[in-house]
């Protein structure tokens, strides 16, 4: 869900959405927060995300900063945890979603499924986290993992950057 939806949906029924905080959206039912998604096939998140705002409001208003407190959310999973940490509070996190798997896997020559490796993956990606500008780097990790992602299926073996790709060597990846 893009923030602009996010920003649409709050808005038709009524939520401004910079002042749609988590004390706002727990104090509102969860059907009304639900059909502020409606149309848009949001429906759990909306759930997930009321949910959400009663346990921030039960333990007192206060959004957590860090990724491992923001893991313990309903609907907050590692991806999303990691996401925020480093983009909202600046913590050393990676955030790890499909694309940077695919990436890692293949810069570590990784024989196992991606699935059987998300904690070697999750593991990796934290060491590659600088401890200044977290966020900047989260973000430009998703988006360069993402470009590179769509140039490797596009090109495939042609990509020069796969010289330094352990995984190409070794026949490890389907250029296709």
């Amino acid at each position: 869900m893009t923030q602009v939806e996010v920003a649409i949906s709050l808005s038709a029924f009524g939520f401004e959405p910079r002042a749609a905080t988590a004390v706002v959206i727990e104090q509102t039912t969860a059907e009304r927060v639900g059909r502020a998604f409606a149309g848009l096939g949001y429906y759990s998140r909306a759930r997930n995300m009321h949910a959400c705002a009663r346990e921030i409001a039960r333990r007192g208003g206060a959004f957590p900063r860090r990724e491992a407190e923001l893991r313990t959310l309903p609907g907050i999973g590692a991806y999303t945890a990691a996401a925020v940490a480093a983009i909202a509070f600046n913590e050393a996190a990676a955030p790890v979603d499909g694309n940077i798997a695919r990436i890692l896997a293949r810069l570590l020559a990784l024989e196992k499924s991606i699935a059987r490796s998300r904690a070697e993956l999750a593991t990796a990606a934290r060491a590659l986290a600088p401890s200044r500008r977290a966020g900047d780097f989260a973000q430009a990790l998703g988006l360069l993992f993402q470009t590179l992602m769509g140039l490797a299926v596009q090109f495939g073996r042609k990509l020069k950057l796969a010289g330094g790709v352990v995984s190409f060597p070794q026949g490890l990846v389907d250029p296709r």
